[in-house]
């Protein structure tokens, strides 16, 4: 609406709404993350979550890939195998973009400190694409400097 200031000029209600445009929206949440927010009290649920997620064909960020393979570390999470193959069909379902499924890479060998998680099968895993990700080649790095496994 507009209005008369002290001085006598013709005030807009433009100011208004241009500071009503500039202000941030909160992003709307997506299915996905929705219910990967379930393994945060339920990491045991990751068979269900994954299976919903791949029903719905849902799209996998970086970080709801890692919430998701740090539930497959749970006790009861399906351990290495569950996680290769979420990642895998991931991949073969294009939920997982290059990046994502990088960083899932990464999240991976992070979790190879576990006794029952081998290094070598995830390297198996890895995919001419993923040994172009410097972020996957570093995270592959620090596993053999980190003395978790030498080359030597």
């Amino acid at each position: 609406m507009d209005s008369i200031d002290d001085a006598g000029a013709l005030k807009t209600g433009g100011d208004a709404a241009s500071k009503a445009r500039k202000r941030p929206t909160a992003r709307a949440r997506t299915l996905g993350e929705v219910l990967v927010d379930r393994l945060a009290d339920e990491p045991d649920a990751v068979d269900d979550v994954w299976s919903e997620l791949t029903q719905a064909r849902c799209e996998v960020s970086s970080p709801m890939a890692d919430v998701i393979l740090r539930a497959c570390a749970t006790s009861r999470g399906g351990g290495l195998p569950a996680a290769l193959q979420i990642l895998r069909d991931g991949s073969r379902l294009g939920m997982l973009s290059q990046q994502s499924r990088a960083s899932a890479v990464c999240t991976l060998f992070g979790l190879c400190g576990r006794e029952d998680w081998d290094v070598d099968v995830v390297i198996d895993e890895l995919t001419d694409e993923d040994r172009e990700m410097p972020e996957v080649m570093a995270a592959l790095g620090s596993v053999f400097c980190s003395g978790t496994r030498s080359p030597f």
